[in-house]
C-alpha cells in the first residue's frame, strides 16, 4: 500500500493529483527448516511510494457530488523477514478505480 500526500488541481468538473510518500508491503514466506519441517515467516518492508490520479465529479446537489476516480499507485522497498533480508528492490504497482460522494 501506499501512505502519501497529495496535491490537486481542478478545473471546472475534472481534477488531476499526484502524492508522494511511504510504501509499505507484506508477504507470507514458507520455509523449510533442515530437518524437512515448514514454518511460515512474514516478510515486511517500508520505502518510498508514490501516486498519480484523477476523476470527474458530477454535481448531485449544490453540496453533493458523485465522484468517479483512478489512482495509479507505485511503491518500492526491501523485503526483511526475522532471518533477515529476503529480497532487495521489491516492487508494487496497482491501479484503483472507484466512485464516492464528495462534498463541498
Amino acid at each position: 500500500g501506499n501512505l502519501s500526500a497529495s496535491a490537486f488541481y481542478r478545473i471546472w468538473q475534472v481534477y488531476v493529483r499526484a502524492g508522494l510518500g511511504v510504501a509499505f508491503g507484506s508477504q507470507d514466506l514458507e520455509m523449510t527448516a533442515a530437518d524437512g519441517s515448514m514454518a511460515v515467516h512474514t516478510a515486511r518492508g517500508f520505502g518510498v511510494g508514490y501516486s498519480l490520479g484523477g476523476g470527474v465529479t458530477i454535481p448531485l446537489a449544490s453540496v453533493a457530488h458523485l465522484a468517479l476516480f483512478g489512482n495509479y499507485n507505485v511503491g518500492s522497498y526491501d523485503m526483511v523477514s526475522p532471518q533477515g533480508l529476503t529480497e532487495r528492490g521489491a516492487k508494487h504497482q496497482y491501479l484503483e478505480l472507484g466512485i464516492g460522494i464528495a462534498a463541498r
